[in-house]
């Protein structure tokens, strides 16, 4: 994270827009995530809920989970103000609210402990609540679903995948050291999710896996007529 706000991709997605007003925004898009759309809130209910009978109860469970407690809304501040350099909607990656999660997960099962500690008998229920909760916080509907770009068939996302990688193949066989490669035409940034900067680990990959004999300088060119082939947005 330190690296995407000193430099790195932060420069080409940031806007040009206020840094206090790009704060607003991905706190508002951010923390509503966090709580409702991972069902995070269910977590921080329960909880809540336990901590004010740890408190009076168990005092050296008590202080260890509450410098979990100080650890989490200081977290969140930092992931906000960080992404904030580059795009709200950057805050909604998995990889960027994991430290949330780590936090409560672990205020989380410590509350789950304390009950099992005062209520023995409750060792097996408890658990299999706790993870009957797990699965309806990560999956949802969405179990087994397939994970695509703006929900574009998965069929569709092997085809143009497969565009990408002939012409790169077709190149490599002709005994040609460059290639121009059409992709279809994405933000007005820098081609997301066909970025312009992609040529190069694309050539990688294919030869790590021995699809072409070398490494190839690949250009990226956007095609708005890709979009109507493959019916993308």
């Amino acid at each position: 994270m330190l690296f995407e706000a000193n430099g790195g991709r932060a420069r080409i997605i940031t806007h040009d827009e206020n840094y206090l007003v790009l704060v607003f925004y991905t706190a508002t898009t951010m923390i509503p995530s966090l709580l409702f759309d991972n069902h995070g809130s269910a977590l921080m209910i329960f909880s809540l809920v336990t901590l004010p009978f740890m408190w009076r109860t168990n005092k050296d469970l008590w202080h260890v989970t509450k410098k979990f407690l100080l650890c989490l809304p200081l977290w969140t501040v930092y992931i906000i103000l960080v992404t904030a350099r580059a795009e709200a909607t950057y805050a909604l990656r998995p990889d960027v609210q994991f430290g949330f999660f780590f936090f409560v997960f672990v205020i989380f099962l410590t509350s789950l402990g304390f009950w099992i500690k005062k209520f023995p008998r409750a060792a097996l229920i408890l658990p299999i609540l706790c993870f009957a909760l797990f699965t309806w916080i990560f999956s949802g509907k969405r179990t087994l679903c397939p994970s695509t770009f703006n929900h574009v068939p998965e069929s569709i996302c092997v085809e143009v995948s497969q565009h990408l990688i002939d012409q790169i193949i077709d190149a490599d066989l002709a005994g040609l050291e460059e290639v121009k490669i059409t992709v279809p035409k994405g933000d007005d940034v820098d081609n997301y999710p066909f970025p312009l900067y992609m040529g190069k680990n694309i050539s990688r990959t294919l030869h790590a896996h021995g699809m072409i004999s070398r490494r190839l300088e690949v250009k990226i060119l956007p095609d708005a007529t890709l979009n109507e082939r493959f019916n993308l947005p």
